[in-house]
């Protein structure tokens, strides 16, 4: 992996409409009964400072490679120098006198997503409204009774997917194991996402949109800043297959005998929550990002680090006339026909719109975020299958991962999926279940409150 540091790392077109910005996951961890905390952070420090040593890209540069001629295309991403020191990337804070977050407060009201901050969290450079330029950043916060380790990688070099296998890698060595054996040929090779297929543009996907001007600036809180309200609601293992069933024996508009999966009965209730808080006639449009590595012929590996993820735009038909039952299974089948036009061929066709000579400048392409007239947009994103309850840190860490949580954002219709608890620590009640976090306006948020629908299946953890 050292030789990849001699020359620029180049980055997929996939990779270029990503979000230039960070994505941060909050891991908190509970103070160990058997490890000093001094030695906790001791141990995630050195265990990182391998990780890095094993894969130096996380060390490098997201920059655009400047083009040799005036023919080439603009704005392509790499990865390159200067590569950055652990002191760099790396920091510690003490919160534990200056500021209010309690471990076990936390524990007990659920881990709100608006108890945490991100001017106070995360690291000084996610917040500086400009594009990634460290590959990864990591902060640990020092609170009593825990820690929150900030892990911020940038959008533009890997998808939460990729995220999770870094995490793996550093968790393994962490335990004293050799963590650079998650770094196969096959999860680093990012070929079949370079070339596609010739004869698309652009405007023939309507989930992206070419920008004749600069796109809207993408920093670590992207959109308009909003005051909002967030909250979690718990699904649990019994009451994810009882939505599944309900979804799945209504009749959909087209085949009645489509499967669908619990993932798209559960976006199916998400999208139709949200539609429950809307003004009468409002039009609603679904931004399901989905990760494509399983569609793709031959699939990319499931540890594929890299970005494998599309933003599916899907605008929602209105009726009146549906009951509870009726609209959600119709959403559900609708979602789980759109995935299915997600394929190897679309992939390849998108790649080859990206890398069309027409397209001078790919910088200027994003995925789209707008309505029809003066609809609202839903964005909901999945960290369901990411592993992190799971991960053994060793004695040396001598405590897990209890929940991972996002920093409160500042942009509405966003809804976290959370992982999946897997794992041990979690009760028999717990084992299987989901944690769903809403942002929404006040007025909306006090609308999804009292959706009869989504108390059935979910317990509100605020309440």
């Amino acid at each position: 992996m050292a030789l990849i540091r001699d020359e620029p790392f180049i980055l997929t077109p996939i990779d270029n409409i990503l979000p230039r910005y960070y994505v941060s996951k909050l891991f908190l961890f509970p103070s160990s009964r058997s490890v000093a905390t001094t030695d906790t952070i001791e141990a995630l420090t050195s265990g990182l400072e391998k990780t890095v040593q094993a894969f130096p890209l996380l060390a490098g540069t997201v920059d655009e490679i400047q083009p040799a001629t005036s023919q080439e295309q603009r704005g392509r991403l790499c990865v390159s120098a200067p590569w950055h020191t652990m002191s760099e990337m790396f920091s510690v804070e003490d919160l534990t006198t200056n500021h209010a977050l309690d471990y076990s407060e936390l524990r007990a009201a659920g881990f709100p997503i608006h108890k945490f901050d991100a001017a106070t969290l995360l690291p000084q450079e996610t917040q500086s409204g400009l594009y990634a330029r460290c590959v990864m950043l990591v902060k640990v916060n020092k609170i009593k009774g825990g820690l929150i380790v900030v892990h911020s990688l940038s959008h533009g070099f890997m998808d939460g997917g990729g995220m999770a296998v870094v995490v793996k890698i550093w968790a393994a060595f962490c335990r004293g194991e050799d963590g650079a054996r998650y770094l196969t040929p096959e999860v680093l090779d990012r070929s079949h996402l370079m070339h596609g297929k010739i004869g698309s543009e652009v405007a023939d996907f309507p989930e992206l949109t070419h920008a004749r001007q600069d796109p809207p600036a993408q920093t670590s809180t992207p959109g308009k800043k909003q005051e909002l309200q967030y909250e979690t609601f718990f699904f649990s293992r019994q009451m994810l297959a009882e939505l599944k069933t309900m979804a799945s024996v209504t009749k959909s508009h087209s085949r009645s005998n489509d499967w669908i999966s619990t993932s798209d009965a559960l976006c199916a209730l998400i999208t139709h929550c949200i539609k429950g808080t809307l003004r009468e006639r409002t039009r609603l449009t679904l931004g399901l990002a989905m990760d494509f590595r399983s569609y793709l012929d031959p699939p990319l590996p499931a540890d594929y680090i890299g970005n494998a993820v599309h933003m599916l735009r899907m605008p929602l038909p209105q009726s009146d006339q549906e009951d509870d039952q009726q609209s959600l299974g119709r959403t559900a089948h609708l979602i789980r026909q759109k995935i299915q036009t997600i394929n190897d061929d679309y992939i390849l066709r998108v790649i080859g719109a990206l890398n069309s000579r027409s397209l001078p400048d790919i910088s200027k392409v994003f995925h789209t975020r707008t309505c029809l007239n003066d609809g609202q947009f839903l964005t909901i994103t999945s960290w369901a299958k990411q592993e992190f309850y799971e991960l053994n840190w060793g004695s040396a860490v001598g405590t897990r991962i209890e929940r991972v949580r996002m920093c409160k954002f500042q942009y509405p219709n966003l809804v976290l999926i959370a992982p999946m608890f897997k794992g041990p620590g979690f009760s028999e009640e717990e084992a299987g279940g989901i944690e769903v976090v809403f942002g929404l306006k006040e007025v909306a948020m006090s609308r999804l409150k009292e959706n009869r629908l989504l108390e059935r299946f979910a317990r509100w953890e605020g309440k």
